[in-house]
């Protein structure tokens, strides 16, 4: 990660603003490529939260650098898209399976969770 003031100008055609968690304390940037400035902000605030006493990191305006991931193709953003939309549906048929099987133990007298 690069201090602010060594990360160089964009030349380039502009893209959507990206967010970075700034941090004084360590003088550099300590999280990159936020989406929104919200997300960035609860960042800082639970980077600051690891520290005693606590660090004073803030959002910042990203600058594009060399450091920075190349951008996703429409084909690798269409495979992350589908691959979250299978996660949540295995989280689903988990939680179900769970419930199913809390729910016959139960029937047969006996507590999930018990010894």
């Amino acid at each position: 990660m690069t201090k602010p003031s060594e990360q160089p100008t964009s030349t380039g055609p502009r893209s959507p603003t990206k967010w970075d968690v700034y941090c004084p304390e360590e003088d550099l940037n300590v999280l990159m490529l936020f989406p929104t400035k919200e997300a960035a902000t609860r960042a800082a605030s639970e980077h600051n939260a690891q520290f005693t006493p606590p660090h004073t990191a803030h959002w910042a305006v990203h600058t594009p650098g060399d450091e920075d991931p190349p951008p996703l193709t429409e084909a690798q953003r269409e495979a992350f898209k589908q691959n979250e939309s299978d996660f949540a549906e295995l989280e689903n048929h988990s939680r179900s399976v769970r419930e199913a099987a809390d729910s016959r133990l139960r029937e047969a007298d006996y507590e999930p969770g018990g010894p």
